[in-house]
This record gives structure tokens, sequence and C-alpha cells, in this order.
């Protein structure tokens, strides 16, 4: 029977100032295993069944790994310095999927998140997405500028980034908002979102603008970089 592997990549990063060659860049990622409804019937059949495993190929290319300890069993002692093999706590994966079908007894699919990883990184070249980041801060308004251009260097063929999201955190009670292109302000959780179009090497480089009113000296009182996210 084959399972679904299912992955995803965030892209993190740190501006100082604006100047993209200073930015910290954090490259992140997590493994999901997609379990079809069919498979807790084989599970629950089989008192026994046969112990799931996998290969991780490629890890002398992540800095760390972190599986899921309740899942997951691991050799620290493998000596191959690019793969690591992993075997599955059978009894703990069949309560889980037990849990998730008696909480959603109509899905289709099971989702289980099995692993973390992070990669190694050489800076702002790692990333596809290059950012400037500049703040204004005065009494009563803070103004924030974002300038972003598409990077083809840690890309494997000609492509685009799609569904790029940037979420910046802004302190101080913020009474009104301006923002161009147009974003969602989050007031409970004090964070503003960006969803832009797709970004590729035919497109000019681009920015955003953000203006929030405040009621207080702004974030910090001071310039302040926020951490920003991009994920696709």
């Amino acid at each position: 029977m084959v399972h679904q592997l299912c992955g995803r990549r965030l892209l993190k990063g740190l501006s100082e100032g604006a100047d993209p060659s200073k930015c910290i860049v954090k490259i992140t990622g997590d493994m999901t295993l997609s379990f079809p409804m069919g498979i807790i019937k084989v599970f629950t059949s089989n008192p026994s069944p046969a112990v799931l495993t996998f290969r991780l190929k490629n890890t002398s290319r992540l800095e760390q790994v972190l599986p899921n300890q309740q899942l997951l069993h691991s050799d620290a002692s493998q000596s191959d310095s690019n793969s690591k093999d992993f075997w599955f706590n059978m009894p703990a994966l069949m309560s889980y999927l037990r849990k998730a079908a008696e909480q959603n007894p109509t899905a289709s699919y099971y989702n289980v998140d099995i692993l973390k990883y992070q990669v190694h990184s050489s800076g702002i070249q790692s990333t596809p997405l290059n950012l400037a980041v500049y703040w204004k801060c005065a009494a009563g308004t803070t103004d924030l500028c974002l300038d972003y251009r598409f990077n083809p260097e840690p890309m494997s063929g000609p492509g685009s980034l799609a569904n790029v999201q940037i979420l910046v955190p802004v302190d101080g009670g913020v009474t009104s908002m301006q923002a161009l292109p147009n974003g969602i302000w989050n007031a409970e959780q004090k964070k503003f979102l960006w969803k832009l179009s797709d970004i590729s090497d035919k497109s000019d480089n681009e920015g955003a603008g953000l203006s929030p009113g405040l009621v207080r000296a702004g974030p910090a009182g001071r310039p302040r970089q926020p951490p920003w996210r991009c994920s696709s």
C-alpha cells in the first residue's frame, strides 16, 4: 500500500537595515505522511502489522532533523552521513490514527506530522526572494517599506514563486492602516499580512508599503526590523 508523503518549506529571515546582504536566513521545513481512511481497518485487523520505515536522503545538506519522537525511532549511530533511516512506533501510530478517525470519521485521509528539518544556508543567496526593509518612526506614525526581488540562483530550473506571503508584526496601538498593495491587519495578533502575486525573474523589482497610525510612539519607539516569512 502506498502512502502519500507531503512536504513544505518555509523561508525565514531577519533583515538588519536596508542591506539584503545582512539578512539572516533560516530555511526550515516539515514532512507530513497522509494515510487513507482504509488503512485503519488494515492496522486494526492485524495485531502485529509490519513496521513502516523510510529513508531520508541527502541529509548532509541539513543542519538538523527533528523527528516526531512520539511516533518515530532512528539509529543515532548510523554510519552513513548522507542518509538517515526511520521507523514508526506502530502502537503509537495506530493510536494516533484511531483518535483522528474518531474526531473526523468522514475524512478521506489523515495527516501525520512526522519530522521537521533545517537546511544549511549561505545567507540571502540561499533564498529565491530577496528583501530590503525600511522603517521610519515618528511620534504619531510609523512607515514601513519593503523592497523585494526574485533571485533565481537557488532554483533548480526556471520557475516562479507562488502564494508568497509576508507577515509583519507591528507593535503599538494601531488605530488606522494604509497599505499598498492591500493586505490584512490582524488587530488581535498585531500582525499585518501581505499576499503577493506570482514573483519570477520576469518581474520588475517591486515593493510594498505600510503606514499604520499609532497611539503610541511606534515599534519599540525606534526603527526595528521585523522577522519576515515567505511560504510557497
